[in-house]
């Protein structure tokens, strides 16, 4: 995923992040219905890992995601969202202006989640 999250950047999403330890992508506020987030992705769909993930994989993806969320809610961060699926299979968390991922709160949930093996960026 880190290859894909290069080649976003490299195809106009300058903002597009990193994934987390778990594989999984906070992309923000980036706008995914955009013509320039469609062209991105689709010049990059080849550097996802193992191509697009089956139905199966997609569910397990979501669940490790919501847990990532729900660990981030419990530790200090109470209106993480839980993530939302794309095309793909791609997955976003879109962070509400109130979340600010540089505060203490949220760095102190993040350590605590990604100790519990959940990555807690979601």
């Amino acid at each position: 995923m880190t290859k894909f999250a290069a080649c976003m950047r490299a195809n106009g999403e300058p903002a597009f992040p990193d994934p987390n330890a778990q594989g999984v992508i906070s992309a923000g506020s980036l706008d995914r219905g955009s013509p320039q987030f469609r062209q991105a992705l689709d010049a990059c769909r080849k550097n996802m890992p193992n191509g697009t993930p089956n139905p199966a994989q997609q569910a397990q993806n979501l669940r490790q995601a919501v847990a990532a969320s729900a660990c981030m809610r419990r530790n200090g961060v109470p209106n993480f969202p839980d993530p939302q699926t794309g095309s793909g299979g791609a997955m976003v968390i879109r962070l509400p202006p109130n979340i600010d991922p540089s505060s203490p709160q949220f760095q102190h949930a993040q350590h605590v989640c990604q100790k519990e093996g959940h990555g807690g960026k979601g």
